[in-house]
């Protein structure tokens, strides 16, 4: 009842694009994100903060034995493990980068990564098609998703393990990482920033409540 009053209003008021909205908000989700670019050409890491944090950490591509260690001693919460594991499940090929401290043996830190190469699969769960060709055309590696266990965050991590990163794909031939954030996550937006991420293009997603991850129809603008 209290939508049809809605409905009735604004009719009255002439609003119709707000009357689609209210009629769909239900039946078609939309999320906005940034969709930006890191040059492997540059140098994103400056603060003596960050520059310290480096001769700390190492890295290594993670192997499956890697992973089952890593989620055999997950220290944070249930379901962000359960959210770690669907990625893997849906997307096996996925190269996940592991840094750790040198005076420690146990992960701190990681980043997610997809090579989008003509023999590699498409998975369209996490990665848009538009996207997926873009990075292919631009020679592109996309990091998908990075991570810091809560013990460890406020501590610069994401900056340092990010330099190391944009060397090891430098070396690989790679010209940038393109990454998407929600613009409704301001503060993963300001971090994009820092590291040096530029804006490339707004990706602008429409889903039914079935469509799970990057499902949908998609417009890259």
């Amino acid at each position: 009842m209290r939508k049809l009053k809605t409905l009735i209003s604004l009719a009255r008021s002439g609003k119709w694009r707000e009357i689609a909205l209210t009629c769909t908000s239900k039946l078609i989700k939309v999320e906005h994100f940034e969709l930006g670019a890191l040059s492997l050409s540059q140098e994103s890491v400056t603060s003596h903060t960050a520059t310290k944090l480096l001769e700390k950490l190492s890295h290594k591509i993670a192997s499956q034995s890697d992973m089952k260690a890593l989620f055999e001693t997950w220290p944070d919460s249930q379901e962000e493990k359960k959210r770690h594991q669907q990625i893997l499940k849906l997307y096996p090929e996925i190269e996940v980068q592991l840094f750790t401290k040198k005076d420690a043996t146990h992960v701190v830190h990681f980043h997610y990564f997809i090579k989008p190469t003509p023999s590699t699969p498409l998975p369209k769960e996490l990665v848009p098609t538009q996207v997926w060709q873009l990075a292919h055309n631009r020679n592109a590696i996309i990091r998908l998703r990075v991570y810091t266990f809560e013990k460890f965050r406020r501590e610069g991590l994401a900056k340092a393990a990010t330099s190391l990163i944009q060397g090891y794909y430098s070396k690989q031939n790679f010209n940038e990482i393109i990454a998407w954030r929600g613009y409704c996550n301001q503060s993963s937006l300001k971090m994009a920033a820092e590291l040096g991420f530029k804006p490339i293009g707004k990706l602008s997603k429409y889903s039914r409540p079935a469509q799970k991850g990057m499902l949908g129809l998609i417009r890259i603008n």
